[in-house]
């Protein structure tokens, strides 16, 4: 199962040129959510966080995603 999460994970997130997280419900700190979206560094574009329940600064990590054109994360704390 491992296995195949890790496939999966690398496939769909690792290749992702949107995410469109967008009043999914997220209620964490963004350095949380941090680690999944550094795995789609190479191709991320568009990450659309907005309408969500994140709160604290914005890491310096957020400076790794070097292909991004569009950053929303209104509508959060």
């Amino acid at each position: 199962i491992k296995g195949l999460y890790e496939t999966t994970f690398a496939g769909v997130v690792g290749n992702a040129k949107k995410i469109e997280w967008n009043n999914v419900g997220w209620d964490c700190e963004l350095s949380e959510l941090m680690p999944v979206l550094l795995a789609a560094a190479p191709t991320l574009e568009v990450l659309n966080l907005a309408r969500n329940k994140i709160r604290g600064t914005i890491p310096a990590d957020i400076g790794k995603l070097t292909n991004l054109t569009s950053l929303r994360l209104n509508g959060n704390e």
